[in-house]
Formats: C-alpha cells, structure tokens, sequence
C-alpha cells in the first residue's frame, strides 16, 4: 500500500503528490460501483484492458473496484520510485474526496521510513492497514488514530511492485476495522497479483517491449504463432488455458466468483498473459503477450528462480507463488531450491536477508556468501531423493505435503524419512532443522 511513498524522501515528492490533480470519476461510473454488483473478475479483466489512453488503464481499475462505501469510493495511485524520490504520477479516486484527504493524512502524520519499506518492498501485498501496521511491527492504534483523523476506521489495500521502480496502489477506506478471514485473503492475494502482472503488461507494450506470441479465437483455435514457438506444444496448452479462463468469464464470475478467479491464474505457464483484441470489424480475439517478470538478478541465478526467491523472501506460500506465476507447486519448490542452493541459503529467514541485501537488481554482481553450514553440508552424505526428502522436511514440510511435493505416497517418505533419522542420527524435523542452522519454517 505504496501511498505512503511521496511523503518519504523529500519536499519535490510532497508537492509533486500534493499538486497531481485528482481524476474524480464521473457519475455513471459512481453509480455502477454503488450497484455493487462487480465481483473479482471484473476487476482482473479491467487490469488486463489494453486499449485507450496510456491514463485509461488506473481510471477502469479504479472503476472496476467496488468501494466499502460510494461517498468514501476508492483511491488508485500509479507512482515511480527514482531512487529516495517518489513521483506520484497518476491518482483517481471516486467519491466525495474524503479518501483523498485520508491518503494525505496518512502521508503527513503517521508514516516512517521503515513503515513505508514495509508496503513498498513486495512484489504483491494485500490487506487491512490496522492488520498491516501489526505485521510492520506497530501499534495498530497508530492506523487507527490516522484512520480516525479522516473520518474511517480502517482500509484494504492492494499494491503491486513491478520491481523496476513502477508500482501502484488501491485503497478503499472503511468505516470499520476489515476482518481478513482466510477466503477473502486469498481473494485480494490473488487481486493483487493480477494488478501486477496488468500494470507489467501495459507499460511494456506502452513502450513497444512486448508483442503477441499467439493469437486465437473466442473458441481457442489458433490463428497465429511466433516463430519461436512454432512446432512446439505450448501453443495448445496457452489454448487450454484461454479455454479454461473463458469459463472463469462466463456465469461462474457470479455463481462462484471464486472459483472463477482460481481458474484465471496470474500468468500462464510463468510466461504469458491473455488480453482481448478486438479488430475494427467487431471480430474478437484472444492474444498472448510475454509477460514474465524480469527482475535484475546476479548471473548465476535463472528469472524463473529469481521471481520464485523474491516471492518467497517476501513470505508468499509456495501455493500463492504458483497462483501468481500459473504454473505448479512443484515447479515453484524446484525454483526455489535451486535458488536457495545458488545463494547458500538454508532457511527463508536467510534467503529474505540475502534477496532484501542484494534485492536481485544488480546483474553481475558476485552471489553473497553465506558460510556452507546449510543443507548442503548437513546433509552431503545422503542420495540425492533422500537429500530432497530431508531438505523438505526440515523446511517444515508434512509427510503429506512431502509427496504431494515428490510424486510419491506418504509411506514411501514416511520410509524415506526414517532412513534419512538413522543415518543421520536424529529423531525429529526440529533436530532435522537444526542440522542446518534454523527452525522449519512452515508454508501455508
């Protein structure tokens, strides 16, 4: 929930935030969101619109997202980080204008370097801002006294950071403290992910980096490939998934809104995302544009495993991980191992401390050595799929999530893992963690 960021850094950014005029939404739009009738969908086919004016993009997302309250409305910023700098460079909000004055609260009184680190480093947050204040380490009397001052109690944010200085914010403020039961986390998890891999989609082609790899019908026949990937198997499986998504827009967006967008994945295959094309004679068409993160990363270390790391350092679940990049959780635990293997990690706690000092944006630059006291070495003597089974586990894996993981039954690791205790002399995941200098750190 980046809106803290022009009030750090310097007077430019304060004024350049206080002097952006604000893009106040026009009645029609108001009342559609006062319907309430717009669900998930909605909003994720809104982030992936690419036509219009480069300054439609944040208006129809805004639009598409459904306030707590019509007069509070929402708030969307667009801004760019130049170093200690924050330029706002778009903000349009709905409503009467008190959410407006609760983002300039919040920037002038209450927020601190740390606290804004906080909202601006993942790659994806989603929540309350009493809840996030709690997480960051601070009184959640603290956001609710700044919520106080603007006339609310709380808000649910959403914030993406495209990791090259872009990121961008919705804030929906509310007249009550937001519960965030599991369902709804997992809804504006999965929200925020999308606005991501959108705002990514839109700047790139904004900016002639992307172009269509394939191209199908409404109905998934395909009309065209890019020679690169012509003759190989990818473009039916992008046609499945276009299929696949088709449904997720049809009724299921209101009879099982969330299923619907479980089916309509950040990307496909951690590669493409699908927009409409429609040609001046109404003809609609599905295209795929490549459209995977691309994060600066030391040389040793794969995009795929450098997005998977990220994710991860940021507390993401091995299961949100695979959601974001629309690919399995296997795959993601295969990234993430290598990844870990590369930067002599053992734990996330040290794999955080590792990508947040390197943050993965100096290419070139030498891995950062962490002395080889991990896995590695705790349990060099051991055959590769024992090795894999016993990393798993003191990671903090269960004998389920381990072969679900591997593709085997729970007796065969259940097995495997009595083998690993004997040879290595211990009787527990806690003494299987320790051998590696941390305790399991579970995934949700």
């Amino acid at each position: 929930m980046n809106f803290v960021s022009s009030a750090i850094g310097s007077d430019h950014a304060m004024a350049h935030f206080q002097n952006t005029p604000p893009v106040l939404l026009d009645d029609v739009e108001v009342e559609r969101l006062r319907v309430g009738s717009l669900g998930p969908v909605d909003f994720v086919e809104s982030v992936y619109r690419i036509d219009g004016e480069p300054a439609d993009w944040l208006s129809r997302v805004v639009a598409s997202t459904t306030p707590f309250s019509p007069a509070a409305g929402v708030v969307g910023l667009l801004q760019h980080a130049h170093g200690d700098v924050v330029e706002t460079v778009q903000l349009v909000a709905t409503g009467d204008g008190t959410s407006l004055s609760y983002v300039r609260t919040l920037q002038e009184r209450y927020f601190r370097p740390e606290l804004e680190s906080h909202f601006r480093s993942p790659l994806a947050r989603a929540g309350s801002l009493v809840g996030q204040f709690t997480v960051a380490g601070f009184p959640a009397e603290a956001a609710r006294t700044a919520s106080k001052a603007a006339g609310f109690a709380d808000a649910l944010g959403l914030h993406a950071n495209l990791g090259d200085g872009w990121f961008v914010t919705l804030l929906v403020p509310a007249t009550r403290v937001i519960a965030e039961p599991r369902s709804l986390r997992s809804r504006w998890s999965r929200l925020s992910h999308h606005l991501g891999a959108g705002l990514r989609l839109r700047r790139r082609l904004l900016a002639s980096e992307t172009h269509p790899d394939m191209v199908f019908t409404p109905q998934g026949a395909i009309v065209h490939v890019s020679a690169a990937w012509a003759g190989s198997a990818a473009p039916r499986r992008v046609s499945d998934a276009s299929q696949a998504v088709a449904v997720a827009r049809g009724p299921m967006r209101y009879d099982a809104p969330d299923d619907a967008l479980s089916i309509w994945r950040g990307l496909i295959d951690g590669r493409w995302s699908l927009a409409d094309r429609v040609e001046p004679d109404g003809q609609r068409f599905i295209v795929a544009y490549p459209n995977e993160p691309d994060l600066v990363r030391p040389a040793l270390i794969t995009a795929r495993e450098a997005v998977v790391a990220r994710h991860a350092a940021d507390g993401a679940a091995l299961k949100e991980i695979a959601y974001a990049l629309g690919v399995s959780i296997a795959t993601v635990q295969g990234a993430l191992g290598r990844a870990m293997r590369k930067l002599r990690v053992t734990t996330r706690a040290e794999l955080a401390r590792v990508v947040h000092a390197t943050r993965l944006t100096s290419p070139g630059d030498d891995i950062v050595q962490v002395p080889l006291v991990g896995s590695e070495a705790a349990f060099a003597g051991l055959a590769p799929g024992l090795r894999e089974v016993a990393e798993l586990a003191a990671a903090g894996h269960s004998v389920a999530a381990i072969a679900q993981l591997r593709g085997t039954s729970e007796s065969t690791v259940t097995h495997q893992l009595s083998t690993v205790y004997t040879r290595l002399g211990v009787s527990s995941k806690a003494e299987l963690a320790a051998r590696v200098g941390g305790a399991p750190a579970r995934d949700a």
